[in-house]
């Protein structure tokens, strides 16, 4: 993802260690946001890196896609639901 990374409209930073209750490991969070544009608004996504194996272990993100917010019922004016996490590699600590 370097070229991810290095593009304007996207930032990457270093958060707290997560400790993740699924496996009991406690894994490095990188946020990675997307800047608003005319289409939608800020996307957020934490990714946890294992800090043994430099693994991507989980990928946290909120849905701000508007045809799913109107199937779920969500109230007018709410513009994301979560966090959700999604895990990618099951390992033991």
């Amino acid at each position: 993802m370097p070229w991810l990374a290095a593009t304007e409209a996207v930032s990457v930073e270093r958060r707290a260690d997560r400790i993740l209750e699924r496996t009991g490991g406690t894994y490095y969070a990188v946020e990675v946001a997307f800047a608003a544009n005319r289409v939608r608004d800020v996307k957020l996504y934490t990714l946890l890196v294992d800090p043994a194996t430099f693994r991507l272990i989980g990928l946290e993100f909120h849905v701000t896609y508007g045809a799913f917010l109107d199937l779920i019922g969500a109230p007018e004016g709410q513009t994301s639901v979560g966090p959700f996490l999604h895990v990618t590699y099951e390992c033991s600590p």
